[in-house]
């Protein structure tokens, strides 16, 4: 059996992470760390690897989101992609009211492609976003019944 634990996410700026994943979605920090060391770099496959690494917990649990903010080696840009790029391309969170995050985001100046709208199924009303670091997130509403 398995279960996610947790997605991380290499991030430029990690007060403005912290601050778009508390503001936006409610998410609230549960560790925050400086890790280095040789199992580290061992694991990683980095050499004199030092990282802070801050978990959040969205406010009705589920998994953890990490956010690493790389001080050695330097954290590598980030290569546009596309969402039909293969590999991983967006995280999706579930929210109370998506027309709210969506004006919310707008009126922080964040990217977002187009307001809420019904899925193709009818299921979710739902729209994509860009967090401060282009990761793409798909925000969903669960229809009400």
């Amino acid at each position: 059996m398995s279960v996610l634990r947790h997605v991380g996410i290499v991030v430029a700026d990690i007060e403005a992470s912290l601050a778009f994943y508390r503001r936006h979605f409610g998410f609230e920090p549960v560790a925050d760390a400086v890790e280095r060391g040789p199992a580290l770099a061992h694991q990683l496959g980095l050499p004199a690897v030092e990282v802070r690494t801050v978990k959040l917990q969205a406010p009705d649990g589920g998994p953890l989101l990490e956010l690493l903010d790389f001080s050695s080696p330097p954290r590598q840009p980030r290569a546009p992609a596309g969402l039909n790029v293969a590999g991983l391309t967006h995280l999706a969170l579930t929210v109370a009211d998506a027309a709210q995050v969506y004006s919310g985001l707008c009126a922080a100046g964040c990217a977002v492609t187009a307001p809420p709208a019904a899925s193709a199924d009818g299921r979710v009303r739902m729209f994509f976003c860009a967090d401060p670091d282009g990761v793409q997130l798909e925000i969903v509403e669960e229809a009400r019944p």
